[in-house]
């Protein structure tokens, strides 16, 4: 594999990694994403351009597979700086507003899925070709307007987006329940002791060695306690990785505590 293409490869795959542990973004936050996605947009035209590909199937792939989900990651983004920029000023309004908004592209969703259907009742599904050419034609350009029906070929990549938008507005409707909702539990040590908790707590709790889902993890929890700490999670256990004394840390105080647990007197 070229060099160039395996590069953008790995970049692709942290800046997937990067969104998706991330859930309640800014206006600011989902702006860098678009700005990433489209730089990178511009170094896979590079690549379109220069690289040579050894067969059919590696281009196929290329366009098909890396040029789709690059799309649909891009535009899920823009789509959401665009309702960022259009958020209540009340906070009163949020659920509603998001509300209106999940219902609009649910139903743009059904709307689009009947024409595509309709598209692939009529045609041969498209060659990737096609796809090729219109990457080439868009590469001074740069237009991508989401759902242009000209270009039935790049409905996954539509679709794919969809799909990101409804679930990151459902799972914001979701917090803005939880936030709604009177916090019972009380954290009283400091976000670093409970960072320092949550992922021994993760980490211990797992079967046979499976992978753990520590963000999720964490988002859970801190529900419980009203607590959030997924932005600067690792930031703030490497923070604590680097001191050399670990005998006052949060762990060792419970262990001392289990250690001297009396039932009898609580």
């Amino acid at each position: 594999m070229n060099k160039k293409l395996r590069y953008c490869l790995e970049q692709k795959v942290r800046l997937i990694d990067e969104l998706e542990q991330k859930q309640d973004m800014n206006i600011e936050e989902w702006s860098a994403h678009v700005h990433h996605w489209n730089k990178f947009m511009k170094k896979l035209r590079v690549v379109a351009r220069t690289h040579s590909f050894r067969t059919k199937a590696s281009e196929r792939i290329f366009y098909e597979e890396i040029w789709i989900d690059t799309l649909t990651y891009y535009w899920y983004s823009r789509e959401m700086v665009f309702f960022c920029n259009s958020l209540p000023i009340e906070d009163t309004q949020f659920e509603a507003y998001i509300n209106q908004k999940l219902k609009q592209y649910m139903t743009y969703r059904l709307q689009s899925f009947e024409r595509y259907n309709a598209f692939c009742a009529q045609q041969l599904p498209i060659d990737y070709l096609a796809l090729k050419m219109h990457v080439v034609e868009n590469d001074e350009r740069g237009e991508w307007a989401f759902f242009d029906e000209r270009y039935p070929f790049l409905y996954n990549a539509y679709f794919g987006a969809l799909k990101r938008i409804i679930n990151c507005l459902t799972g914001l409707l979701n917090l803005q329940e939880e936030r709604e909702t009177p916090i019972l539990l009380t954290w009283n040590r400091s976000k670093q002791d409970f960072c320092l908790f949550v992922y021994a707590l993760a980490h211990c709790n797992r079967i046979n060695g499976e992978k753990v889902a520590v963000m999720v993890v964490v988002r859970e929890i801190g529900q419980l306690f009203g607590l959030d700490v997924s932005k600067h999670f690792y930031q703030t256990l490497n923070k604590v990785k680097k001191r050399t004394d670990f005998s006052n840390n949060f762990l060792a105080e419970m262990n001392q505590v289990i250690v001297d647990m009396d039932l009898y007197n609580e």
